[in-house]
């Protein structure tokens, strides 16, 4: 995917960007700069200038808050409603988006199923490799063919299918317990929280954790895998960054449940049941997005940590879990779940009792 500096507008092809680049009008914001002095269209001497131009202030038929083209209102500012759902292209109208989703070759069964659980796939770069085993072939109607048939999609859409069913069974849960909770008002709960705990999914406190010590973290990290696992390093130090966030009591804001899939969380109200598999991915993105705001401190700190070619690879997986979570998986669902047994052996508080 390539992105355009200036209007962030993402093309699949190099060849659309430099042609969006090279069109005629341009989404350079500084190619006003370029404009001559004297120009019609410059400064003072402007037909359009200042308070005496149909186009000024309050009365202007493009003004401010009653203007079709504000830009709150504006149908181009809203990009989600001219992005594709199967291949996430962003497109310049919803007409264009409309007509190309008839015919994306990423419309499938399992894409569908993705979008029913939330799921942003992985796209390559290549428009005639297919994402589930990777292969190239030379035209994208043979990929369009080769996409039923292909057998790492039929074992990925299996294993969504078992996922959707666990989810629905879940949910149902968690239901069930929060009606429970409901109906049983008068009975005192066994489930307390810090009264200045922070409400899960809100930025919990950092000052206690110097650059220092995410130093210390990082190398502690390093020296407890090979140089080559630099997956595992990166959620060694997802780990140890939990460690340091919960000695804190204010951040302690989620209880554990061993024996059960359904966790407690700290909420505004008080609080509720989630899913553990949420909860722990919220987790992983919060402290994933921790190191990687600190990562300029630790270099201005320690130039030598970030040199290291494992720690390097290691903040290029943490940029991966700061926007997927743990849905990102390169190397399988084990190593996943390592990290998710850590975060249960982590959490220093003691388990629910619901």
């Amino acid at each position: 995917m390539f992105k355009c500096n200036f209007c962030e507008g993402v093309f699949r092809d190099k060849y659309n960007l430099n042609r969006h680049m090279l069109r005629k009008n341009a989404c350079n914001p500084n190619i006003e700069d370029n404009l001559p002095k004297n120009s019609a269209f410059d400064g003072k001497n402007s037909a359009f200038d200042g308070k005496n131009s149909a186009f000024d202030g309050k009365n202007s038929a493009f003004d401010g808050k009653n203007s079709a083209f504000d830009v709150k209102n504006s149908a181009f500012c809203e990009k989600n409603k001219c992005k594709c759902i199967y291949c996430l292209n962003i497109f310049s109208s919803s007409r264009y988006k409309n007509k190309h989703e008839l015919i994306c070759r990423h419309n499938n069964e399992t894409r569908i199923l993705e979008i029913e659980m939330e799921i942003e796939p992985e796209l390559p770069e290549c428009n005639t490799e297919c994402r589930f085993c990777n292969k190239k072939l030379f035209r994208s109607d043979a990929l369009y063919k080769h996409i039923p048939i292909c057998k790492e999609r039929e074992i990925y859409h299996k294993q969504l299918l078992k996922q959707k069913e666990k989810n629905t069974f879940i949910g149902q849960q968690i239901i069930n317990n929060n009606n429970q909770v409901t109906n049983n008002n008068n009975q005192t709960l066994n489930i307390y929280f810090n009264e200045n705990t922070i409400p899960f999914g809100s930025k919990r406190l950092t000052d206690h954790i110097t650059t220092e010590k995410l130093v210390e973290i990082l190398r502690s990290s390093y020296k407890q895998y090979e140089k080559e696992q630099d997956y595992e390093i990166a959620g060694e130090i997802l780990l140890r960054l939990e460690e340091c966030l919960q000695e804190v009591p204010e951040n302690r804001n989620y209880l554990i449940d061993e024996k059960s899939s359904i966790w407690s969380i700290k909420t505004d109200n008080g609080f509720k049941y989630i899913d553990k598999d949420k909860c722990m991915h919220s987790i992983v993105k919060e402290n994933a997005g921790i190191l990687c705001d600190k990562k300029e401190e630790i270099n201005i700190c320690n130039e030598q940590v970030l040199k290291n070619k494992t720690i390097a690879g290691a903040f290029i997986h943490e940029k991966q879990f700061r926007k997927k979570g743990l849905h990102y998986s390169p190397y399988g669902e084990r190593k996943v779940n390592k990290i998710k047994n850590g975060l249960q052996i982590v959490n220093k508080n003691n388990e629910c009792p619901f």
